[in-house]
């Protein structure tokens, strides 16, 4: 999963118009577009992350792509690699 923090989407039409932009490059991605949590997440894509956040560039909408540490289940993972109370 790729994951990206869009702070200028804001309504369904910022969605649906990334969601177009990054299947125009990728038809094969499965593309969830969240304006409430300004969260971009693409499964399954073949494109790279730098492509994918180059379409949202051009349709006018800047993307950051999320670092492992910065996801739910990533930080979790992160928070402890051995899960022993003294690490993490």
């Amino acid at each position: 999963m790729i994951e990206f923090q869009v702070n200028d989407m804001a309504c369904g039409h910022c969605s649906r118009a990334i969601e177009r932009a990054i299947l125009a490059i990728d038809p094969d991605a499965h593309v969830a577009a969240d304006p409430g949590s300004k969260r971009v997440r693409v499964l399954g894509a073949r494109a790279s992350a730098s492509a994918l956040a180059a379409a949202m560039a051009a349709e006018g909408y800047p993307a950051q792509l999320m670092g492992p540490q910065e996801t739910g289940a990533s930080r979790q993972a992160a928070r402890s690699c051995c899960g022993s109370a003294r690490c993490g």
